[in-house]
């Protein structure tokens, strides 16, 4: 029975999820998002667990770790709302604290499988077939 896990550093950027680390160690993975974080402030930054048990041909991911979301700039004031013409959006609600709905959707999706996570292990899988041929190659040659 063959099991990999693997930790993916995504970063969403221009409305889709980016992946930017590949790591097996949950907690490299973790420091990588928040080096990540301390340069990119305002991105959504997530930490994904996959697991893929190759005996059964199954793939299980979930987050680990997820940034703060972004803080969005509190409402103006009420006389440039009035000048403005437009309603407060957020009434009684304190802006600074409120999650982007776009984050929280984002989020969301990052939990279930993704495409990019399916062709990543298909890459690992890949290596690791050309990695046993060529030990055996070695082997039988040598």
């Amino acid at each position: 029975m063959t099991v990999y896990t693997a930790y993916e550093v995504r970063v969403f950027r221009n409305n889709d999820w980016r992946v930017e680390a590949i790591l097996d160690d949950e907690g490299l993975a973790i420091a990588a998002a928040r080096k990540i974080e301390a340069r990119m402030t305002r991105a959504p930054i997530v930490v994904v667990q996959e697991i893929y048990d190759a005996a059964r041909n199954h793939l299980k991911s979930h987050s680990v770790y997820r940034s703060e979301p972004a803080v969005r700039p509190a409402a103006p004031a009420k006389k440039a709302l009035k000048a403005s013409g437009r309603a407060s959006v957020h009434k009684g609600r304190n802006a600074m604290t409120e999650p982007s709905q776009a984050v929280v959707r984002s989020a969301r999706a990052v939990d279930s499988a993704p495409a990019s996570s399916v062709t990543s292990w298909a890459l690992f899988g890949g290596l690791v077939v050309a990695l046993s041929a060529y030990a055996v190659l070695r082997t039988v040659s040598g």
